[in-house]
């Protein structure tokens, strides 16, 4: 089941990316510049992206995606690596005091 979708460049090419949440796990399909996208990609574990947002949350100027679930009830930020690979980022999946079902995005510090 999808639950949501954003999309960016994620692997630096200067074309847009789609990462979809789904039941099963997050999916990247990286654009192919003409419209179209390659095969999707399965990653991270579990149900992922109820909630999905992209942007450089560690200012390396890569993007990355804040997730949340329905199946607890964690943050989770996924550092991206500039090439359409991601890692969880240190003290990931920290915990919200509820169900948390969407998020977004933005610039909080300057």
């Amino acid at each position: 089941m999808v639950f949501n979708t954003v999309s960016g460049d994620f692997n630096g090419d200067g074309f847009p990316d789609v990462v979809v949440g789904t039941s099963g796990g997050c999916m990247m399909f990286l654009g192919n510049g003409s419209g179209g996208f390659a095969a999707g990609t399965v990653f991270g574990a579990g149900a992922c992206g109820l909630g999905l947002a992209a942007g450089d949350v560690n200012g390396d100027g890569k993007l990355d995606l804040v997730v949340t679930n329905n199946t607890d009830t964690k943050v989770g930020v996924l550092l991206g690596d500039g090439h359409g690979g991601f890692t969880p980022a240190p003290g990931s999946g920290f915990a919200a005091s509820c169900g948390i079902v969407a998020c977004g995005g933005g610039q909080f510090t300057n």
